[in-house]
Formats: structure tokens, sequence, C-alpha cells
């Protein structure tokens, strides 16, 4: 807070009304400051394809940076690979703050069932 006549700096516990003790006004300003913090979250994402790109779905996916953890809150790093040539899915969550693996799966696709899309509705 401030005298607004001199812009001497006022303890915050000076009342309304009372006049400064430099020029004698008794019109105050108050400071305000408002503070925030802004963060990115990289993410790459590759498909790789034979034939019309528009039709079918891609041979391999490929995907890795920045994911929203619903469960813990906070931002992880995700690395999956869904690879239909090979018939396999893998997944791995890092958390990047301790480099602790919170997930890991490594498994043929055709066993990755009832996720995403294909969960049963509650």
């Amino acid at each position: 807070m401030s005298c607004a006549g001199c812009g001497r700096t006022l303890a915050a516990d000076t009342g309304s009304g009372v006049p400064c003790p430099d020029c004698g006004a008794i019109e105050q300003v108050v400071h305000i400051v408002v503070t925030d913090t802004v963060g990115f979250h990289d993410e790459v994402r590759v498909q790789v394809r034979q034939g019309d790109r528009t039709t079918g779905r891609p041979l391999v996916e490929v995907r890795s940076g920045g994911s929203w953890s619903r469960r813990l809150l906070r931002w992880m790093h995700l690395e999956r690979r869904v690879d239909r040539v090979e018939n396999r899915y893998t997944e791995r969550v890092i958390d990047p703050t301790t480099g602790e693996v919170v997930h890991e799966a490594d498994h043929a696709l055709s066993d990755h069932r009832g996720h995403g899309s294909a969960r049963g509705k509650v």
C-alpha cells in the first residue's frame, strides 16, 4: 500500500482515512500482484501406413511425450507403440520428476482387449 499523494510506502495495517506522515494525504493506493505459471508439454505421434492413407488402420503407431495422468493428477511421460505387423503392444509411463516407471506393458496386440473404446460401459 502506498500514499496516493507522494508514493511513500505505508504499512499494510494503516487504516483508511489516516493521513500520510510525509504529505498528509489520506488517499491510499493498494497494490495487488497476481502471478501464475504456464508450462508446455510436447508430444510426437507417428503413423506408418501402406497404400491409401485415408482407409484402414495404420500398420504402426508411435506416441511419445507428455500425458496427463487422471489417477495421479500430474503430467507423466508416455511412450507407446502399437505394431500391427508384429502383433505387439508396448507402453511405458514414466514419472518425469523421479524417473520411476509407473506403468509398463509389453504383450501381443491381440491380447490387448478391454481398453479405450473397447472398455465396457459402466
